[in-house]
């Protein structure tokens, strides 16, 4: 950020008044008596010419790219802050784009970020007031085949637009920065559930819960985590935490601490949508995941899809190799499910053994005998 700071501090740009870092890795541009169309697309392309170019660290060239939002004075904007909303409004669509996008500010633009904020407020509210939901779907083992585990998956009843899953939300949770609220919110729903399901006398399998990468970077995770066991009454062998390759490719201190925090409680790790990312095999041996899931991608066209089938024996090998078991997600027909069996995968996950369900319905429709909790 300090290089990209000096490169733009240091570059000529015709009419330019004013530079500022306006948070994290966001800088604002003021550009004064832009002649023409040409002009301003001129300097936007000195400007991403400047920051394209490979920077030195640690003797390794790094390239960055830039997202450019532009807006125009007074069209769209009386005032700065109202500059600065549209322009940053037009940047975050040009980051959605894709990678080194120019956007200029319109009213469709503003209309979609206008509701996007609406959104916003509402998941925000609907977290405070403890409105999130969380459905369960069931993990089968190969080898007995009993549904020993099951994994939760967040939901929200939005007033007007019913039932929401988070694909529909999480990237608007991610840019409000309510990406640890949310992950609490459902840990603690995990555990109101399965605290409810004591009183009630009725096992309940294992639950896996996603951890997004805000969480596993939160040095005082597993401690909220162990505070958040402790007032339901859940042990920590109840629940696992899956993680993303993504979430794990920063070799720091606080991911390991974290991670090994989470184990000391009693917790398991998996290593969620395995492929897909960009982990190093050399830090995952170091690391104290028991598990690796394959990801849907990867399932849904065996074993007519040779390179699928390919892709995932070797995931299976690997996961022999290092000690883990693998949990393949996605499976939803009998064709995935005796390749998969053949192959030696541990656990089964998809529509082809249920949907997610909720608590009520997950307790009735499959009942855990207590020895299969062993």
């Amino acid at each position: 950020i300090a290089e990209i700071a000096n490169r733009l501090r240091s570059l000529y740009v015709k009419g330019r008044d004013k530079l500022a870092r306006i948070g994290g890795d966001e800088f604002a541009l003021l550009l004064r008596n832009a002649e023409s169309d040409c002009a301003v697309s001129d300097a936007l392309q000195r400007i991403q010419s400047c920051i394209s170019e490979p920077i030195q660290v640690a003797n390794r060239a790094v390239s960055m790219t830039a997202s450019v939002g532009v807006c125009h004075y007074p069209v769209d904007g009386q005032d700065g802050e109202a500059l600065l909303r549209s322009g940053e409004t037009a940047m975050y669509h040009a980051k959605s784009s894709g990678r080194a996008q120019i956007q200029y500010f319109n009213a469709d633009i503003d209309t979609s970020a206008r509701s996007r904020f609406v959104l916003e407020s509402e998941l925000r509210n609907a977290i405070r007031e403890r409105q999130l939901e969380v459905y369960y779907q069931p993990i089968m083992d190969t080898k007995t085949g009993r549904f020993v585990s099951n994994e939760a998956l967040v939901r929200w009843h939005h007033p007007e637009r019913g039932w929401l899953s988070p694909i529909e939300f999480l990237d608007v949770a991610r840019n409000a920065g309510l990406m640890l609220e949310l992950g609490n919110a459902v840990i603690e729903r995990v555990c109101e559930h399965r605290r409810e399901a004591a009183r009630r006398k009725q096992p309940m399998a294992p639950t896996a819960v996603n951890l997004a990468s805000e969480q596993v970077l939160d040095d005082q995770l597993a401690h909220k985590i162990g505070k958040t066991l402790r007032q339901y009454g859940v042990s920590g062998n109840e629940l696992h935490f899956e993680v993303t390759e993504d979430a794990i490719k920063g070799d720091s201190n606080t991911l390991k601490t974290s991670l090994n925090a989470l184990v000391a409680l009693g917790c398991q790790l998996s290593i969620d949508d395995f492929g897909t990312g960009y982990s190093s095999l050399s830090r995952l041996k170091h690391l104290p995941f028991s598990k690796l899931k394959i990801d849907r991608s990867f399932i849904q066209d065996i074993p007519a899809d040779k390179d699928d089938c390919a892709i995932t024996l070797s995931i299976l090998g690997l996961a022999r190799g290092l000690g883990m078991q693998v949990v393949a997600e996605g499976v939803e027909t009998e064709a995935h499910k005796h390749w998969l069996e053949a192959e030696g995968c541990d656990h089964l996950q998809g529509y082809l053994f249920s949907r997610p369900l909720p608590f009520e319905q997950l307790l009735q429709s499959f009942p855990v005998a207590a020895d299969a909790l062993s």
